[in-house]
């Protein structure tokens, strides 16, 4: 009997070792906030909901679209600059205008 307990704590211990991994693994609560990124939060683990720093990528970002922007109101200006609901939008631009000067010189 004894035999075979020895036996089985000699099997047994490769399988031990080999399951913790012999590697040292830090105790985290689950209470805690884990470090690092996660679902909402950006690449250094944060979640800002106001900065007064801007970061180069947004600058550049913000710049090309507003440039796509325009480029595409430039391009919807001039296809649409004699259809007949640009003719209504400035004359009723002329009709404000014309009612401010009466205002003005009354």
């Amino acid at each position: 009997m004894k035999a075979i307990r020895a036996l089985c704590s000699v099997a047994l211990l490769p399988v031990v070792l080999a399951g913790c991994g012999a590697t040292y693994s830090e105790y985290r609560s689950a209470t805690e906030i884990p470090d690092g990124p996660g679902m909402l939060s950006g690449k250094d683990g944060a979640f800002v909901l106001y900065s007064t720093e801007k970061t180069q990528d947004a600058d550049e970002s913000a710049e090309s679209k507003d440039g796509r922007d325009f480029e595409e109101f430039k391009r919807w200006k001039e296809a649409n600059r004699d259809s007949p609901e640009y003719r209504e939008f400035r004359e009723w631009q002329e009709w404000k205008a014309f009612q401010a000067w009466k205002r003005k010189t009354r």
